[in-house]
């Protein structure tokens, strides 16, 4: 009997180590990622926010599972929205990007709700403010930029802002470190020309021609 006990420690004991190989191998891959996704600490939720988190999961915010409360949150705001929820809705955006600041998905669907969904043009200025949040928590990345934008072309109809975003987000590389996506200079092309900037759109269209040749022989 005493064997057979033995026999199982070492062989849990034996399964223990390989996930722990298997750990050090996989940590390797994200540790270089890291930096994207690392919770904001002087970023701060207001009470009112902060109330509106589940006792479900505030422990785990505050036992340092914050990634994953914001994603659970996020899943809860997606049913408020579908559901019609639209006044509990808001505070939700704030709390996710609160307790994880380097979601992007959830800055740029937030802003759009803001700005688009929820049928308020007095949110419109709120779902601007909203983006430049997430710039400046997540700077380095073109996404937020783009998106800041088209926001400005759609909604605000300030194409001197949204022509000054895309070029800034056309300076910038991607999470996966790719370079900004062609469509962001087609887009400031579009922005150029509605804002009666000809010469300049034309100057933009030649640009993005000869990088779409590039890429085409590359």
């Amino acid at each position: 009997m005493g064997g057979v006990r033995r026999d199982f420690r070492t062989l849990w004991l034996a399964a223990a180590l390989v996930m722990l190989v298997i750990c050090a191998v996989l940590q390797s891959y994200i540790d270089p990622d890291r930096r994207w996704f690392r919770p904001d600490p002087t970023a701060e939720a207001t009470p009112k926010e902060l109330a509106q988190i589940p006792k479900e999961l505030f422990g785990g915010a505050l036992l340092g599972f914050r990634e994953v409360a914001a994603g659970l949150l996020w899943v809860r705001a997606d049913d408020y929205f579908h559901s019609g929820r639209y006044d509990d809705i808001v505070p939700l955006f704030y709390i996710v990007v609160w307790l994880d600041p380097h979601q992007l998905d959830v800055y740029a669907t937030g802003a759009w709700h803001l700005a688009y969904n929820l049928g308020d043009q007095r949110l419109i200025p709120e779902g601007v403010k909203f983006l430049l949040d997430g710039i400046r928590k997540n700077p380095n990345v073109w996404d937020l930029y783009f998106q800041l934008s088209f926001l400005h072309f759609q909604k605000t109809r300030d194409y001197d802002q949204a022509i000054y975003w895309a070029r800034e987000a056309a300076k910038r590389p991607g999470t996966d470190g790719n370079p900004a996506p062609a469509y962001v200079k087609q887009m400031l092309a579009h922005y150029m020309e509605k804002n009666g900037q000809i010469a300049e759109m034309r100057r933009q269209w030649e640009e993005n021609v000869a990088e779409a040749t590039l890429w085409l022989y590359w």
